[in-house]
């Protein structure tokens, strides 16, 4: 899971400025990007297991092949091994791609972005590291 989201933000066309993922109540992760000539923030959440993250369940089961030389690709080493002349990776790409479009269309700015970590601060032992994280970043 680490990772795929940042991978679906670029390959859908965000340039990733900064990126990370949190081990909260509901796994949140923050970017920052560049998209369509403007700075904004993307926010979502992979889950608290690997049966709710929307990348695996969308992603990660199913779309795995060989090469001819023997490399397995799936989601999680796909950005590192894909073929640009491999039928299978590139119909993978673009369900990432598909993927990851739905965030950029939610762009926040920062003022959003720091709402959205503290929600939980009173019980979510993460909501602070999260917020100087951002802080860092802005």
């Amino acid at each position: 899971m680490a990772g795929n989201y940042e991978m679906a933000l670029r390959f859908a066309g965000a340039k990733v400025i900064a990126y990370e993922e949190f081990g909260s109540y509901q796994g949140d992760w923050f970017a920052k990007v560049e998209y369509k000539n403007q700075i904004a923030w993307v926010w979502g959440r992979y889950g608290s297991c690997s049966g709710c993250d929307a990348f695996e369940a969308d992603l990660g089961y199913g779309n795995e092949h060989d090469h001819a030389d023997g490399k397995y690709i799936s989601t999680y080493n796909f950005e590192k091994d894909q073929l640009d002349d491999c039928v299978e990776c590139q119909s993978l790409k673009a369900k990432i791609v598909k993927f990851g479009l739905p965030y950029l269309d939610d762009l926040l700015t920062f003022e959003d972005i720091f709402v959205k970590a503290s929600e939980d601060i009173e019980w979510d032992m993460e909501a602070k590291e999260m917020i100087d994280w951002l802080n860092k970043n802005k």
